[in-house]
C-alpha cells in the first residue's frame, strides 16, 4: 500500500480546537501574511466572541471514545462544540485499557497454577483424571484385598486355636 494512500491519524495529545499543533502539522509562517489576514487573524485570537472558558479537566466523552477506540476524525463530543472541558490526553497519560492488559500478562492461569501446585506434591500421588488414577486404584484395591485375606486367616486361625482348648 502506498504512502499516497494512507490518511494522517489523529492526535490524542492536542485538542483540534485550541489550534495546537500536532505531530506532522506544519505551522505556516506570518511572513506571508498581509493586513488583513493579520487583523483577521487578531480578531480571532483577541476577540471577545471566540473567547471560550476552558478546564484543564479531561472530558469524560473524549476519554470514553478513546478507551473503546471510536475517537477519530468523524468523532464528535456529545456537548459539542462549547464544551469547556479538553479533548486531548496529557503527556504520559496511560489508559486504562493498557493497564488491564499489562496486569493480565503477570497472572497465572487456573491450569498453570493447577500444574505448579501439583508439581510441588509428592510423585507417588495419582493424577487429576480418573484414566491416570485407574492403575492406582487398582493396585489400592488389590493391596486392600490381600489384607483382608490375611487379617482374616489370622482371626480364623486364632478362633481354631480357642475351640482346640
Amino acid at each position: 500500500m502506498s504512502l499516497a494512500n494512507k490518511s494522517e491519524k489523529r492526535s490524542l495529545y492536542a485538542d483540534k480546537r485550541d489550534g495546537e499543533q500536532g505531530e506532522g502539522q506544519v505551522k505556516e509562517g506570518m511572513e506571508s501574511w498581509d493586513q488583513s489576514k493579520l487583523e483577521e487573524v487578531i480578531n480571532k485570537k483577541h476577540g471577545e466572541k471566540n473567547k471560550r472558558q476552558t478546564s484543564s479537566q479531561i472530558c469524560r466523552h473524549f476519554l470514553a471514545a478513546v478507551e473503546k477506540n471510536v475517537y477519530g476524525w468523524f468523532w464528535e463530543c456529545s456537548n459539542g462544540e462549547k464544551c469547556l472541558y479538553r479533548h486531548a490526553l496529557p503527556p504520559g497519560f496511560v489508559l486504562k485499557r493498557d493497564v488491564v492488559k499489562a496486569d493480565k500478562k503477570d497472572e497465572l492461569t487456573l491450569e498453570e497454577l493447577i500444574d505448579i501446585e501439583r508439581k510441588k506434591l509428592a510423585p507417588t500421588l495419582p493424577g487429576l483424571h480418573w484414566k491416570l488414577s485407574l492403575p492406582g486404584k487398582k493396585r489400592n484395591l488389590k493391596r486392600r484385598k490381600t489384607n483382608l485375606l490375611k487379617i482374616t486367616k489370622k482371626e480364623e486361625k486364632r478362633f481354631q486355636n480357642k475351640g482346640n482348648c
